[in-house]
């Protein structure tokens, strides 16, 4: 089994090298500037939670596509069940 030390310290770098990406090409930031600030958002990519950011079942009480398709499935075996 590998250490879980050495195992949460490769997701961690890898984490940050994936934030650094981010920052550069779609947040367009200078590289210094990303792998300065990688660490902070290495946990969360997002920058805020706004409605553009954020969930969309918080901001617009809008139910998922997997939530309707298990509804529907649901009505139909009841449907087959009279």
């Amino acid at each position: 089994m590998e250490n879980k030390r050495a195992l949460r310290r490769h997701h961690a770098s890898r984490m940050k090298d994936r934030a650094v990406w981010v920052a550069r090409y779609i947040w367009d930031y200078e590289l210094e500037d990303a792998k300065e600030r990688a660490p902070q958002w290495a946990n969360n990519l997002c920058l805020c939670s706004s409605v553009c950011c954020g969930n969309p079942r918080k901001w617009m009480k809008e139910r998922t596509r997997k939530e309707l398709e298990a509804d529907l499935a649901f009505r139909e075996e009841l449907e087959g069940l009279e």
